[in-house]
Parts: C-alpha cells; sequence; structure tokens
C-alpha cells in the first residue's frame, strides 16, 4: 500500500500465483535441480546436438551444391521460320496471336502455340540445329526447351512437344544421351533418337514412320521400338501396332482380285454410275521389243538385197 496524496493507491502483485504442490512447480523443482546437481551431463547434450548438426550440413550442403549444378537448367529460344503460306503464333502470356508470312522468322519461348492452314508451312530450328517441318493443318505446342546451365552436368538437353493434329517431320541431331527430343500426341508419347521421323496425328490415331535412326513409341503402357524404315500406329485408346513396312500400300485392291471388284470399283457410264463387273483377266503373249526389232531389220535388209538384185 502506497500513499499519494493523502490517499492509498494499491499496488498489483506481481509474484507467481503457482501453489508450492501444483504440476508446473514440480516439474520446474525437478529441472533446476537437475540442471544444477549435473551440469556436466546437459554440456554433452548440447556439445552432441551441436556436432550432430554440424555433421548433417557438411553432408548436405556440397550434396545439394551438386545436385542443383547438375539438375539446373536454363530455358532457351526457337526459332519459327513461314516457308510458306500465313503462320499463326499464339502467346499464352499476352493471350494474343500473331500471323508470320512467307520468309519471315520470329523466336519463341516455352508454351506458345503454332498453327498452319491448308496452304502454309513453318520450320522450327532449335539451337543444336534439331528442326520440325509444320505441314498444312497442323497444330503443336512447344512445351519444354530446356538445357543444363552448368557445363558440368551431364544431362542432357530436353525438347518436348505436343502435336495437336496434322503432319510434322522432326530431325535429331544429336543421340538420346545428349538430346532428349519427344513427341506427345493424344494418343502415344514418341521418344526420338538421332534421325529423321515422320508423326501424323488425327482423330483416329497416330502413326510413327522413321525414316532415319530408330524411335521408342509408347501407349497404354507398352512400347515398341521402331528401326530405320518402319513405322507404328497407335489407335485411340490401343497400345501401338507391331513394326511395319514404311511403305504403304495406297490402293484397297492392289493385287486386283476378280472377286473384291464389286466391293471396290465403280465405273462411271453416262448419267448414272453402274457397277462393272470384270472377270479374270486372259493372258496373251506380247512380242518382246528385242524379237520386234530383229525382225524388223530382216525385213529390211531382204527389201534392200532384193531392190540391188533387181538393178543387175
Amino acid at each position: 500500500m502506497m500513499w499519494y496524496n493523502s490517499q492509498p493507491i494499491a499496488v498489483p502483485n506481481f509474484t507467481s500465483r503457482t501453489s508450492p504442490g501444483s504440476k508446473h512447480s514440480v516439474l520446474t523443482e525437478k529441472s533446476v535441480s537437475l540442471t544444477q546437481k549435473n551440469p556436466e551431463r546437459l554440456a554433452w547434450i548440447v556439445l552432441s546436438t551441436a556436432f550432430t548438426m554440424f555433421c548433417m550440413l557438411t553432408i548436405l550442403i556440397p550434396v545439394g551444391i551438386q545436385w542443383y549444378i547438375v539438375n539446373a537448367t536454363d530455358p532457351f529460344s526457337t526459332e519459327v521460320t513461314s516457308v510458306r503460306g500465313t503462320v499463326l503464333v499464339g502467346n499464352p502470356t499476352a493471350e494474343l496471336s500473331s500471323s508470320l508470312t512467307d520468309g519471315n522468322t520470329i523466336t519463341i519461348e516455352e508454351s506458345f502455340e503454332i498453327s498452319t492452314d491448308d496452304t502454309s508451312q513453318a520450320i522450327l530450328t532449335f539451337f543444336d540445329d534439331s528442326s520440325l517441318t509444320m505441314y498444312g493443318n497442323t497444330r503443336i505446342v512447344l512445351s519444354q526447351t530446356q538445357t543444363p546451365r552448368f557445363d558440368i552436368s551431364s544431362n542432357p538437353t530436353t525438347i518436348v512437344i505436343e502435336v495437336k493434329q496434322g503432319r510434322v517431320r522432326a530431325t535429331s541431331s544429336r543421340s538420346r544421351d545428349d538430346l532428349s527430343f519427344d513427341i506427345i500426341t493424344p494418343h502415344a508419347i514418341v521418344e526420338l533418337n538421332q534421325g529423321s521421323f515422320s508423326i501424323e496425328v488425327d482423330e483416329e490415331g497416330t502413326q510413327v514412320t522413321t525414316r532415319l535412326g530408330q524411335a521408342d513409341v509408347i501407349a497404354e503402357g507398352q512400347g515398341v521400338r521402331l528401326k530405320q524404315e518402319e513405322r507404328a500406329v497407335v489407335a485411340v485408346n490401343s497400345p501401338p501396332s507391331p513394326p511395319l513396312p514404311s511403305a504403304q500400300n495406297l490402293l484397297k485392291n492392289s493385287d486386283f482380285n476378280p472377286l473384291t471388284f464389286d466391293e471396290t470399283w465403280d465405273i462411271f457410264n453416262g448419267e448414272t454410275f453402274t457397277r462393272a463387273r470384270f472377270g479374270a483377266f486372259k493372258q496373251e503373249p506380247v512380242p518382246e521389243p528385242t524379237t520386234m526389232l530383229l525382225l524388223g531389220s530382216g525385213l529390211i535388209g531382204l527389201a534392200g538385197f532384193r531392190r540391188k538384185f533387181r538393178k543387175r
């Protein structure tokens, strides 16, 4: 109790309200008692903890630095050139599309979308001379273009392109160890090795043809490896087909079997279409050109000899 201007003022009591017999009081007293009775034990605990943390940092810091040096990447730019017609280039950041006309070139980054119509064609050129040719009515997305930041890294350069529709020709200038070049379609993933490859995408599926080198086609958890001059077809929700010859038969009935003419051949007769029936072809002997030449030479010789004989 204090006095101010002859009036008493109450001073609050800041002493601990913990009762001597409470649980918190007992724990505090035990901790203080242990510390006071065994200070060396506390010192060893602190020293051991500090040493353990030091060892962990000594190991983790170099490992982290090494991981960063090996895995750090930088994006690289890609050049797009319009070979003919008008090519549309979409920028996802600005949500705008720009047009590219004959012979002009622009630089694009990751996530850009490029599309051609039925009269245009474009070429994407990467920094290592790899390229992608886009034919008519094709739409792609440049998903990823990354290269290692440090030369000491053994990771390959990465190029990932999504082909939404159309036909492209991809050329990989380096082996798989140096360049991871992948084509992603709605039906399959195509991993390209060094070489040249053709990829066609439509609503029915994806067709991959290896012109030079080899490629792995993966779909529905299954894969097939294509060698030079082989192709594979991937239908919707189906695994890739076994390797097929790259040459395709463009005629439905290329063997001209008369039994199937009724199903595949029509002729136009006047104003209406009528079904034509074909019988088996009868083979006739055809004179060879050499035989005809010899026969003609003989006849000419006889005619000349006869004329000379008449003059005598």
